[in-house]
């Protein structure tokens, strides 16, 4: 049987993967590649739950988004504006975690 311990270990190595990428790819300019981000990391519901942390942030122009319109019905990437969305980038990426840490 699987180490209990040792599967929790990988768990919190991928969550920590996956907010080590989200904060430095949203630091620069081509953003971050929401599309995928569940089946890279093995964490369902992230993509859905980044979406919903940026909805606000979008409406505003804080958040720019990009790309092939995907399952979500709109683009596949998401960056900060320049220079709003950059000067308040400590809120959007802590409003993303703090999304992705809900259940």
């Amino acid at each position: 049987d699987p180490d209990p311990t040792a599967m929790d270990a990988q768990r919190e190595s991928r969550e920590d993967l996956l907010l080590d990428t989200i904060m430095l790819s949203l630091r620069l300019s081509e953003g971050l590649r929401v599309r995928g981000l569940d089946e890279t990391f093995g964490i369902p519901d992230v993509e859905r739950k980044i979406w919903r942390a940026v909805e606000d942030y979008v409406a505003r122009g804080l958040v720019v988004v990009a790309g092939d319109a995907g399952a979500w019905g709109r683009g596949d990437r998401i960056s900060l504006s320049d220079p709003e969305g950059l000067l308040l980038s400590n809120t959007i990426i802590s409003a993303i975690f703090a999304a992705l840490d809900e259940d």
